[in-house]
């Protein structure tokens, strides 16, 4: 189902749901005329965005949450995976503590 789900729009060239007959976020409230006008408004603001993928990519920004991000949630999956290997080498150690680590990089991480 999911497959079809993605494969569906891409094989029939649909960009916006109103181009399927269906409403954002599945709201009835909307009327064809209010949904069409939403569509060309954001067709005419995707041609004069400065949010391309190029400036996103190029942006120090972008690349300090994605680096800082990745590295914690890293960090987080190899405490994990190596718990094990943690406890034994360090007797006094407890799975809370070392949970306690998986915990504090993965909220800081996502």
């Amino acid at each position: 189902m999911g497959i079809a789900t993605i494969a569906y729009p891409i094989t029939n060239g649909v960009d916006y749901p109103e181009q399927c007959g269906v409403y954002r976020d599945n709201d009835k409230s909307f009327t064809p005329e209010i949904a069409k006008t939403m569509m060309e408004e954001e067709i005419e603001n995707k041609k004069t965005t400065v949010w391309t993928t190029g400036h996103i990519f190029l942006s120090r920004d972008f690349w300090f949450a994605a680096v800082t991000c990745g590295l914690l949630l890293m960090d987080a999956v190899g405490t994990v995976t190596q718990s094990n290997a943690i406890i034994s080498s360090f007797p006094n150690l407890n799975y809370t503590i070392i949970m306690m680590m998986v915990a504090i990089f993965g909220a800081f991480g996502s």
